[in-house]
């Protein structure tokens, strides 16, 4: 890929990650985000995944579980009400993919703030209280 050309896929596919930062919970579909980056959906799968390490869907899961991780120290919402912000249909499927992520459940992450919230993340991305913190200075 010539320098010119990955250049201008850097500065489109910048665009999402600040997207999805903002609106996680937003439409935030193949087809959406890859209009946003003026991609096709299929060359955008591709692009993503090949510059950030993960698939789109990978990584908007992450970025909800961490936003979810981050919940219960800053607030009284219950898990409930968190399972359904991070996008899962049930507590049961959350809780799941929760303890799956973190190696404890929910509940004990709210009783013990000895514990990082981050996942790991090949493209260095994550989710934090004042929005993705990244080394590629995303907040720009």
């Amino acid at each position: 890929m010539a320098g010119r050309q990955r250049t201008d896929y850097a500065a489109r596919l910048l665009r999402v990650p600040i997207h999805a930062r903002r609106n996680l919970d937003a439409d935030l579909s193949l087809d959406a985000l890859a209009a946003r980056a003026a991609f096709s959906p299929y060359r955008f799968h591709r692009v993503f995944a090949a510059a950030m390490g993960e698939t789109l869907g990978a990584h908007i899961r992450r970025l909800r579980l961490e936003r979810a991780a981050i919940a219960p120290r800053d607030s009284a919402t219950n898990v409930t009400e968190t399972a359904f912000e991070a996008g899962y249909e049930s507590v049961e499927a959350f809780s799941r993919a929760y303890r799956a992520a973190f190696g404890a459940a929910p509940s004990d992450h709210r009783q013990n703030g000895a514990w990082s919230p981050l996942l790991t993340a090949p493209s260095g991305v994550h989710f934090g209280r004042d929005g993705v913190v990244n080394r590629l200075q995303l907040d720009q």
